[in-house]
């Protein structure tokens, strides 16, 4: 069965601006393959796509170039810089390049599940969110990876909130460890959909998007309280922050957005929905084709 699907959509190419109202406009590309994640280094632009790997544009999306030496025609499912570290997440693991995606190489040693959905730093740590064994910890530059205390849990997002990491799952909701790792507990009070897809985090509010809507945590996940008013589309694929407002991806939604100083959601664009989502796939719903706010 297939489903319409909106575009998910990255902070990085959510630009701030005081005009809640301001149209959306289509970058010139990339055009070939379904963009799933962005990634941003300096005035580089990294997009990860299916199976046609990665793109680079070095101005703000006018022109693309495919750099994929190395890289299978595989797919991209998440992207990561730390310095001049690129990372990708894929269905063959973890592949590294340290020249701007020039070239990349394998980075997938003791890494057990190489489905890799979700990657994050968290100063020289990286952790891996994989499909089938949880967490993946590397503390090398992805010389090496260690399976941290999540595992045989599927996990597609993970984010940080100071020294919090969060971990959310397609089945479990979501997990917190307070220790890079080593312990987990799972935080779902308050939860009433465990379908969890997103997370958005601004200052000491923790966002986490759901098949349920969207939920709100005040106190590092000890507590959850949905904020799904004027959402009419409650099937969350992601989450973006700008300086001002919150903005989410939905399924046959479009995009809406929360305001931060307000309490309601609205939506800001119904007709992007190009694209359509097999709901059997398992694995990260997160798909992009090259719009900007």
């Amino acid at each position: 069965m297939k489903i319409r699907y909106i575009i998910s959509f990255s902070v990085i190419i959510l630009l701030a601006c005081d005009n809640m109202n301001a149209q959306w406009v289509q970058t010139n590309g990339p055009y070939i393959g379904k963009v799933v994640c962005f990634a941003g280094s300096g005035t580089n632009l990294f997009a990860g796509t299916f199976y046609n790997g990665v793109f680079r544009s070095t101005n703000n999306g006018v022109s693309w170039t495919k750099v994929n030496t190395g890289l299978p025609n595989i797919r991209i499912w998440s992207l990561a810089v730390s310095n001049s570290n690129l990372f990708a997440g894929t269905e063959r693991g973890v592949f590294l390049s340290t020249n701007n995606g020039a070239s990349w190489m394998a980075a997938n040693i003791g890494l057990t599940d190489t489905m890799v959905h979700a990657l994050a730093f968290s100063g020289t740590n990286l952790f891996a969110g994989t499909s089938y064994g949880g967490v993946f910890l590397s503390t090398n530059n992805g010389a090496s990876w260690t399976q941290t205390g999540l595992n045989n849990v599927d996990i597609i997002t993970i984010a940080f909130s100071g020294t919090n990491l969060f971990a959310g799952s397609t089945s479990s909701g979501v997990f917190l460890s307070t220790d890079n790792g080593i312990n987990w507990t799972v935080v779902n009070n308050g939860l009433t959909n465990t379908n969890v897809h997103a997370f958005a985090i601004s200052g000491s509010n923790i966002f986490a998007g759901t098949c349920g809507g969207v939920f709100l945590s005040t106190n590092n996940g000890v507590s959850w309280t949905g904020v799904n008013s004027g959402l009419s589309y409650t099937c969350i694929s992601s989450l973006a922050l700008t300086n001002t407002a919150l903005f989410a991806g939905t399924y046959g939604g479009g995009v809406y957005i929360f305001n931060n100083n307000g309490a309601s959601w609205s939506q800001t664009i119904r007709d992007l929905l190009f694209e359509y989502w097999d709901e059997t796939r398992r694995g990260s719903p997160l798909e992009m084709a090259g719009y900007r706010l």
